[in-house]
């Protein structure tokens, strides 16, 4: 995996601002990467960032350049799937380089892990990285991306949880109020809960808002 001092590199899907852009760049460097980017990460095609052969060469450049250890994608965007019939599988195995992002870049990283390359579910730059060390967890990223061994379990001190028991019958719905109930008593979880029925919030929360 990567070592601090490697430079990072960033992919995108659909468009963002520059000052997102740079904030990220600051956080990532006060980590000690040296993050870099190609300024045709700036082109646009209506509201997407480029159009997908300009976004897959570009992911291509990142994956041929061995100055290059990482890519952290800017931000999400259905834009993302519209790359993967143009990206070289052989190269990016060859490569395994650390790949990060959520939400619509699952995309990217399903098609990593379909070619038995590990890949991250972590903090992009748009409202993560660009946000500071208060919208991400540090420790937790920086390790995952510069450490070989596993980081083991993760112990959150809060949970945010949506929308928990939409879909479920009566049954369903009580058992997993009661695991909420469970991790705030046994393991003093914090619970942040957003749901559409009064009665739920009512059953798991100290303070409804």
């Amino acid at each position: 995996v990567s070592s601090l001092g490697s430079d990072f590199n960033f992919d995108y899907g659909v468009s963002f601002k520059r000052e997102e852009l740079n904030a990220g760049v600051h956080e990532l460097n006060a980590l000690g990467f040296e993050a870099v980017y190609d300024r045709r990460v700036f082109e646009r095609q209506r509201f997407m960032a480029g159009d997908a052969a300009l976004r897959a060469e570009l992911l291509t450049n990142a994956w041929s350049d061995p100055s290059i250890a990482a890519i952290v994608a800017v931000r999400g965007g259905y834009g993302s799937a519209e790359t993967l019939p143009l990206l070289d599988a052989r190269l990016m195995r060859e490569a395994r380089k650390v790949f990060v992002g959520y939400s619509d870049i699952t995309a990217l990283l399903t098609f990593h892990l379909n070619h038995g390359v590990v890949c991250f579910h972590g903090p992009m730059v748009e409202r993560r990285l660009a946000s500071g060390p208060t919208a991400y967890h540090r420790e937790s990223f920086v390790g995952a991306v510069t450490r070989a061994e596993p980081l083991g379990a993760l112990e959150p001190d809060t949970l945010l949880v949506s929308e928990p028991t939409r879909g479920l019958n009566v049954g369903a719905k009580e058992r997993v109020l009661e695991l909420l109930r469970q991790l705030n008593r046994e393991r003093g979880l914090s619970l942040l809960v957003t749901s559409s029925e009064l009665a739920e919030l009512r059953a798991v929360c100290d303070r409804i808002a």
